[in-house]
């Protein structure tokens, strides 16, 4: 059964000690609901139809994005690199992966 969306409020049905959300292979078209993932290090949506980075400085002090340590977006449409601005943690450039993902600069 495919995944077709996170939901707005996807952090109130998950544990708030979650770390990582891995969200592979479905036919999620929207990054949402990760307002109140307070310590989310690994956020990983690989191969979905997400075109574009959002919600990723919507919680408090700048959550998830500032605890984020490992981002893979491969396999879907983003275009935008710049909400990367709000995950200074990532601890490597090469675990962040948008291969095949159209990026354009």
């Amino acid at each position: 059964h495919k995944i077709t969306k996170m939901g707005t409020d996807l952090a109130s049905r998950c544990s708030p000690n979650l770390t990582h959300l891995v969200l592979r292979s479905h036919l999620i078209h929207k990054m949402e609901g990760l307002r109140g993932f307070e310590k989310l290090e690994l956020l990983e949506l690989y191969d979905n139809m997400v075109d574009s980075l959002d919600d990723l400085n919507e919680g408090e002090d700048g959550k998830p994005g500032v605890t984020l340590r490992v981002l893979d977006m491969s396999y879907n449409a983003i275009r935008d690199m710049g909400p990367v601005q709000f995950c200074p943690n990532l601890q490597e450039l090469c675990k962040l992966f948008f291969i095949a993902s159209f990026l354009i600069l």
